[in-house]
């Protein structure tokens, strides 16, 4: 992991503001959004009605490397192993092994269970 995505671990799990070059974090009271470029790619909510945390993730219509590295640098702080990956130029989020591998398409957003 990068050592601006350890940094935005942190900054999520201690709910604080929060920007260091092209990725900000910020706690709203809807949860906690992170943006790379300015471009929501994660929203983590842990105010639902099933008492878990969601987080609600999209490529933001750009399927980059650092896109991807940011999105699985927070499935892997706040899941139990979901991540994304490519194949083929294509995207796929992985949830569980318990759970069908989805294709993502760019711009969609995903909702996935976390602790």
């Amino acid at each position: 992991m990068r050592k601006i995505e350890a940094q935005m671990n942190a900054a999520v799990r201690s709910r604080r503001d929060w920007h260091s070059g092209n990725t900000s974090v910020d706690n709203t009271d809807h949860g906690v959004v992170i943006r790379l470029h300015g471009h929501k790619i994660c929203v983590l909510n842990d105010h639902n009605e099933s008492g878990r945390t969601q987080l609600a993730i999209t490529d933001a219509g750009w399927q980059t490397t650092t896109t991807k590295s940011r999105i699985n640098a927070l499935l892997a702080e706040f899941t139990k192993g979901a991540r994304v990956y490519q194949s083929k130029f294509e995207w796929y989020l992985s949830e569980s092994a318990d759970k069908p591998v989805v294709s993502m398409e760019s711009g969609e957003a995903y909702l996935v269970e976390g602790y």
